[in-house]
């Protein structure tokens, strides 16, 4: 709040201390705004979050980490993607069930590790770049993770 007054007494405006704040946060900065809103309702003008946290059960403790649920957003993504059958999923294949597809992709991403994979698709390939691409763990860094056979 002093940035902001001290910006509107810079501005020219006669009562800075009433001057609203306009508040821009991303991922943490969500719970900021949020409590900035709550305590000073008549000093916020604008306020943007990008992100859905529940700042009330954040305080209160009863938030839940960033990743649970992950995993069955993970299969959730697979059902549809078979529910889609080929007309819209071209990576189902001859799968027979949503188990299947994950298992073809859980097995590709393993398959990074060892060697790189031949992309020819152009619609998939980078702009910069004509295909065909190669795509490997290397290259893919951190937007690759393998899971360990046990883990299928």
């Amino acid at each position: 709040m002093h940035f902001t007054e001290l910006q509107a007494c810079q501005n020219g405006h006669k009562k800075p201390k009433e001057s609203p704040i306009w508040y821009y946060g991303i991922s943490y900065g969500t719970v900021i705004g949020h409590t900035l809103e709550v305590m000073y309702p008549d000093r916020t003008g604008r306020i943007i979050v990008d992100s859905n946290i529940n700042s009330e059960g954040y305080y209160n403790g009863l938030t839940p980490t960033a990743v649970e649920g992950v995993d069955d957003c993970y299969d959730r993504f697979f059902s549809l993607c078979y529910e889609a059958r080929r007309k819209k999923s071209a990576f189902i294949g001859d799968s027979s069930s949503a188990r299947d597809v994950k298992h073809r992709f859980d097995d590709l991403l393993a398959s990074l590790e060892e060697e790189s994979v031949m992309v020819s698709d152009t619609s998939l390939a980078s702009h910069r770049r004509s295909s065909p691409n190669l795509g490997s763990r290397a290259r893919l860094g951190k937007h690759c993770t393998t899971r360990t056979p046990s883990e299928h």
